[in-house]
Protein backbone atom coordinates (compact mmCIF):
# COMPACT_ATOMS: atom_id res chain seq x y z
CA UNK A 1 0.00 0.00 0.00
CA UNK A 2 1.14 3.54 -0.70
CA UNK A 3 0.07 6.47 1.48
CA UNK A 4 0.59 10.14 0.65
CA UNK A 5 0.20 12.93 3.17
CA UNK A 6 0.54 16.70 2.97
CA UNK A 7 1.63 18.79 5.92
CA UNK A 8 4.15 21.28 7.17
CA UNK A 9 7.92 20.99 7.49
CA UNK A 10 8.02 22.93 10.77
CA UNK A 11 6.54 21.73 14.04
CA UNK A 12 4.37 24.10 16.05
CA UNK A 13 5.60 24.86 19.55
CA UNK A 14 2.15 24.51 21.13
CA UNK A 15 -0.54 21.97 20.09
CA UNK A 16 -3.18 24.72 20.16
CA UNK A 17 -1.26 26.86 17.63
CA UNK A 18 -2.36 26.84 14.00
CA UNK A 19 -0.30 27.08 10.83
CA UNK A 20 -0.78 30.33 8.95
CA UNK A 21 0.53 29.08 5.59
CA UNK A 22 -0.53 26.27 3.26
CA UNK A 23 1.12 22.83 3.70
CA UNK A 24 4.63 22.81 2.25
CA UNK A 25 5.67 19.17 2.62
CA UNK A 26 4.51 15.88 1.10
CA UNK A 27 5.44 12.49 2.56
CA UNK A 28 4.96 9.15 0.85
CA UNK A 29 4.90 5.99 2.96
CA UNK A 30 5.09 2.50 1.48
CA UNK A 31 3.75 -0.42 3.49
CA UNK A 32 4.88 -3.88 2.38
CA UNK A 33 3.71 -7.12 3.90
CA UNK A 34 1.12 -9.87 3.60
CA UNK A 35 -2.48 -9.24 2.49
CA UNK A 36 -3.29 -5.78 3.92
CA UNK A 37 -7.01 -6.42 4.39
CA UNK A 38 -6.85 -9.37 6.74
CA UNK A 39 -3.41 -10.63 7.65
CA UNK A 40 -1.54 -7.34 8.11
CA UNK A 41 -4.48 -5.73 9.92
CA UNK A 42 -4.69 -8.62 12.38
CA UNK A 43 -0.93 -8.61 13.00
CA UNK A 44 -0.94 -4.83 13.64
CA UNK A 45 -3.89 -4.98 16.04
CA UNK A 46 -2.55 -7.92 18.05
CA UNK A 47 0.95 -6.48 18.38
CA UNK A 48 -0.44 -3.04 19.29
CA UNK A 49 -2.46 -4.64 22.09
CA UNK A 50 0.60 -6.55 23.32
CA UNK A 51 2.61 -3.32 23.38
CA UNK A 52 -0.13 -1.56 25.36
CA UNK A 53 -0.03 -4.35 27.95
CA UNK A 54 3.73 -4.89 28.14
CA UNK A 55 5.21 -1.45 27.46
CA UNK A 56 2.84 0.90 29.33
CA UNK A 57 5.81 2.86 30.63
CA UNK A 58 6.74 3.86 27.07
CA UNK A 59 3.26 5.17 26.14
CA UNK A 60 2.16 8.80 26.64
CA UNK A 61 1.30 9.43 30.29
CA UNK A 62 -1.60 11.77 29.72
CA UNK A 63 -3.88 12.99 27.00
CA UNK A 64 -6.83 11.79 25.04
CA UNK A 65 -6.80 10.39 21.53
CA UNK A 66 -3.40 9.81 19.91
CA UNK A 67 -2.35 8.88 16.40
CA UNK A 68 -0.50 5.55 16.27
CA UNK A 69 2.76 7.43 15.61
CA UNK A 70 2.33 9.57 18.72
CA UNK A 71 1.23 6.67 20.92
CA UNK A 72 3.79 4.04 19.88
CA UNK A 73 6.83 6.16 18.91
CA UNK A 74 8.95 5.04 21.90
CA UNK A 75 7.89 1.38 21.83
CA UNK A 76 9.16 -1.72 20.02
CA UNK A 77 6.04 -1.96 17.82
CA UNK A 78 7.82 -1.34 14.51
CA UNK A 79 10.48 -3.96 15.34
CA UNK A 80 7.79 -6.52 16.15
CA UNK A 81 5.94 -5.76 12.89
CA UNK A 82 9.17 -6.02 10.90
CA UNK A 83 9.82 -9.40 12.54
CA UNK A 84 6.43 -10.51 11.16
CA UNK A 85 7.23 -9.36 7.59
CA UNK A 86 5.60 -5.91 7.66
CA UNK A 87 7.83 -3.05 6.56
CA UNK A 88 7.08 0.67 6.45
CA UNK A 89 9.38 2.99 4.52
CA UNK A 90 9.15 6.71 3.77
CA UNK A 91 10.12 8.45 0.54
Amino acid sequence: MIFKANGWSEKLSNPTDKHTQKPNKTVTAVLKGPDPGYITTAICIVHSAIIILKEKDKLPLSGGVFTPAAAFTDTSLMKKLEDRGIKLTFQ
